[in-house]
């Protein structure tokens, strides 16, 4: 069963911002160099851009055009070190963002997710998440959905119905995570990504293992695709609408702003199917 928690939503960061540490929409003049998230994603974008920490907020040019995601993610060889400190966090995910700032979210999970009071947690094993950000409600909701093995695949998959007015998350492909019905926006921008945040110790670095997103054969369920208008089709380096944007917080360019936070490496291998490995200290 579903380990749940919820509440206010408040001020909860919700995108990466050019500055490691700080949100976009708008990007804070002072960040908490405590409140230490990096990521490495791509999502859909109309300009194509490839951005580094200093290039602008990416989040100002998603595409929210579409409708769904799914794809076959595998889990890390091992569980990620956490810098010492199991409230710290490493991920990797699928998503849907949306024009509003809510966020509908399934992934891995190593450490705890959510805030100091409200939080489910996988501090010895990695675990099976999803997570919901509604700004119409204000409510933030984040569920342990299980445990999962080590470099194992799963298919993931977040898909909005219009009969029902919900957006559906599922594991396995088609067994239903979770539902998020009536006030979400009924479009909105894919991404996937890996995730780290060491705000629990702020001077340790946080491992961003492998983490493989889609298949070799992209046609596939278990291939990254993206749902539009005209069905799903294949997340390569043609779409039918607008094209892909990545985002690559390898280089800090304030390191007040990250405090030893990890570096790491973004591969884009070949449509549908790439990784993103990350290092720090003592990982590699």
């Amino acid at each position: 069963m579903a380990v749940s928690s919820s509440f206010s939503l408040g001020t909860v960061p919700v995108w990466a911002s050019p500055t490691p540490g700080t949100t976009c929409n708008p990007c804070p003049s002072n960040p908490n160099p405590t409140q230490c998230y990096d990521w490495s994603q791509q999502w859909t974008g109309f300009g194509g851009l490839f951005l580094h920490p200093g290039t602008g907020c990416p989040q100002q040019d998603i595409n929210t055009s579409w409708i769904g995601i799914d794809g076959s993610v595998q889990t890390p060889d091992d569980f990620p070190g956490l810098g010492g400190n199991s409230f710290n966090h490493s991920l990797g995910w699928i998503d849907m963002n949306f024009a509003d700032r809510s966020q509908i979210q399934i992934g891995w999970l190593g450490g705890c997710i959510g805030n100091g009071t409200y939080q489910v947690c996988d501090d010895t094993n990695i675990g099976l998440y999803d997570e919901s950000i509604n700004q119409a409600t204000g409510s933030y909701v984040v569920a342990n959905d299980g445990s999962l093995s080590y470099l194992t695949t799963d298919i993931y998959r977040i898909e909005y119905y219009s009969a029902s007015q919900c957006w559906d998350v599922f594991s396995g492909y088609n067994y239903l995570v979770r539902a998020d019905c009536g006030t979400f926006p009924t479009s909105g921008d894919p991404s996937a990504g890996s995730e780290v945040n060491n705000r629990n110790s702020p001077t340790n670095a946080i491992e961003m293992p492998y983490t493989y997103y889609g298949s070799t054969n992209p046609n596939s369920n278990s291939g990254l695709r993206i749902k539009g208008a005209n069905g799903y089709e294949i997340w390569g380096t043609s779409l039918s609408s607008g094209t892909t944007n990545a985002y690559d917080e390898r280089y800090c360019p304030n390191p007040t702003n990250c405090l030893a936070t990890p570096n790491y490496i973004y591969s884009d291998l070949v449509p549908s199917y790439y990784y993103f490995d990350g290092y720090a200290g003592a990982f590699h």
